[in-house]
């Protein structure tokens, strides 16, 4: 339930590959790239860990395929959201999404990857819409947002319930989650930036107007 727009699905193939590496020769789990007129995203399974990582990693993927089909690097929505997350409270999110990402631990990898984010800002832009993407598919039900607002305030509690429903994934998105409803309450126009954005990468076209709770409404292209 992830997929708002299967477009990004056409002339796509997911391949497992082996030896992934970055420009600076690191490995890495998984890439996206457009090569003799298709698209293709390749994964190694042997540096997965698990079903979160591929679930992570497909969708991160995903984002990237995206801004190939759907947005062009001078597009407005992309350029604004670029800037925004230039500023201090840009910076600021970035960090507390990576904290939330790591279990609210700064590690070495944590502090490797927010300073990977802060360089190349496209990598939050597409990992920001990986989690949007998440983050829908395991709320698309309503029966985990019914349960975080009947026990809203018990935090420990419904951290422990969330945890039980859907393990270590389910509690991860609830936490990054609950980063992007502090932001959407107390930084509405960089969270709105945000959503913006990865609505648009998923293919997903802005209407015009705002609802009655002040939030952008989509429209499938």
């Amino acid at each position: 339930a992830i997929i708002k727009n299967e477009g990004i699905l056409e002339n796509l193939s997911i391949v497992r590959g082996t030896d992934l590496r970055d420009s600076d020769g690191n490995y890495k789990m998984g890439e996206a790239r457009y090569q003799d007129g298709k698209y293709i995203i390749t994964f190694d399974p042997d540096r997965i860990g698990g079903t979160p990582d591929l679930i992570d990693v497909i969708t991160h993927e995903l984002a990237h395929i995206g801004v190939m089909k759907f947005l062009k690097k001078g597009d407005i929505e992309w350029s604004m959201a670029k800037d925004m997350l230039a500023t201090d409270n840009g910076k600021m999110m970035m960090y507390e999404m990576v904290r939330a990402f790591h279990g609210g631990v700064m590690t070495d990898e944590a502090n490797a990857m927010l300073q990977n984010y802060i360089s190349s800002p496209e990598e939050f832009m597409v990992q920001y819409t990986a989690y949007v993407m998440q983050r829908d598919s395991l709320y698309e039900t309503g029966a985990l947002a019914k349960i975080e607002a009947k026990h809203q305030g018990e935090v420990g509690l419904l951290n422990r319930i969330v945890a039980k429903i859907g393990g270590f994934y389910s509690k991860l998105i609830h936490d990054i989650r609950q980063v992007m409803f502090h932001y959407k309450t107390e930084q509405p126009d960089l969270y709105n930036r945000m959503e913006v954005l990865a609505r648009s990468v998923q293919g997903m076209g802005l209407d015009s107007t705002i609802d009655g709770d002040g939030e952008y409404k989509y429209l499938t292209k």
